[in-house]
């Protein structure tokens, strides 16, 4: 009980998502590097926070990486890993190790799903009620060589699997970086309830302001699908949320 009280969610930015929070698919469109971890580790506390499982697919980053910003935020992902609340498939070792081998399971010239199959039966393995699953990054997968058909299979055999299950949700985060990387996350954004766009300022870097968070809930009502724009700033252990224009520096 005092692990759960010590660890660390995003109120704010909790508040400004609503019900969307829920959503059974989120997508983050990172369009700024380094801009979009504060909202895959707002995913992760609120889960571990409601004792739920977490299944991280590492895709770029180490176990390591995660377990240093967890810290921060008061979770300990090692212990958390230990007692099986958390899983790290470290997906990219697994691609790169099949590359390498005699007779690889992962055929990157294939158009279909049977090209990721192997990374989709054993992620699925993994996936229980009341999980999240946690993909970082999706666009790895197109430098790795894979085509964006099979990419997008294996994204929506993946959000089909979990639809069918009670309470979970699908977080991917996404770039745009490369032709074939934008077509994949607009494809992959019409599966999603939920998506969230994090940007740099247009204007440069600002010491008050971090970044834009765009956000669209494609099952809302109103204008422009539920759209709305937000500015934030990252800090050492939260992140503020505020209309653009209204930072204090800027007031």
């Amino acid at each position: 009980i005092h692990f759960y009280k010590r660890l660390r969610m995003f109120p704010q930015l909790s508040s400004s998502l609503g019900s969307s929070e829920e959503s059974k698919t989120v997508t983050i469109d990172e369009l700024a590097p380094d801009k979009a971890g504060f909202v895959l580790h707002h995913f992760i506390s609120r889960w571990l926070k409601n004792g739920h499982k977490v299944v991280i697919v590492g895709l770029e980053h180490s176990f390591g990486h995660y377990h240093s910003v967890g810290i921060k935020l008061g979770y300990n992902l090692l212990k958390l890993r230990e007692k099986g609340q958390v899983v790290f498939y470290e997906g990219l070792k697994k691609i790169l190790d099949s590359s390498l081998a005699d007779s690889s399971t992962f055929q990157v010239d294939d158009l279909g799903l049977s090209s990721l199959k192997p990374l989709y039966l054993e992620i699925s393995s993994l996936i229980t009620d009341n999980t999240l699953v946690i993909l970082d990054q999706v666009s790895m997968l197109t430098c790795l060589g894979f085509s964006t058909p099979s990419i997008y299979a294996f994204c929506h055999y993946l959000m089909s699997m979990m639809a069918s299950m009670d309470t979970c949700q699908l977080v991917m985060r996404l770039d745009q970086a490369g032709g074939r990387s934008v077509q994949l996350v607009r494809l992959l954004q019409q599966l999603s309830r939920l998506n969230l766009t994090v940007a740099g300022l247009q204007t440069g870097q600002s010491r008050d302001v971090s970044g834009v968070l765009t956000m669209q809930d494609r099952g809302a009502e109103g204008q422009k699908g539920g759209q709305r724009t937000f500015q934030f700033r990252v800090e050492d252990k939260n992140v503020k949320i505020f209309a653009p224009g209204t930072s204090s520096a800027v007031l």
